[in-house]
């Protein structure tokens, strides 16, 4: 589900909706996983918005994946690597925008 944020005081940028999705629901430290996503705000694509990934464990604590950049349609396709030193187990996938010129930043 794509994650909302209201868009800080004096923004009037809308805020941006990111959708990704991982290319398999389980992976391997130091396995690559692909990904696919979309930005968007107000229905409108988020072009070359920086998309940062990150995992988040069951006690809130986030491990950064990398930046991925969309194309001029709003649209990511890259891969990420699993870290080899994070602990075994589950992990939430946190996507997340600063925004663009047009588009308002999402967490």
């Amino acid at each position: 589900e794509p994650a909302r944020r209201l868009a800080p005081a004096g923004d009037d940028r809308p805020s941006a909706s990111v959708s990704i999705q991982l290319a398999t629901s389980g992976a391997e430290r130091g396995a690559p996983i692909r990904i696919t996503g979309s930005v968007e705000a107000a229905g409108e694509p988020c072009l070359f918005a920086r998309v940062d990934v990150s995992l988040r464990d069951s006690a809130g604590v986030e491990t950064w994946l990398g930046a991925f950049p969309t194309d001029e349609n709003g649209k990511l396709e890259d891969k990420v690597t699993v870290p080899f030193d994070i602990d075994v187990g589950d992990y939430k996938v946190v996507a997340r925008t600063p925004g663009t010129g047009r588009c308002g930043a999402s967490r």
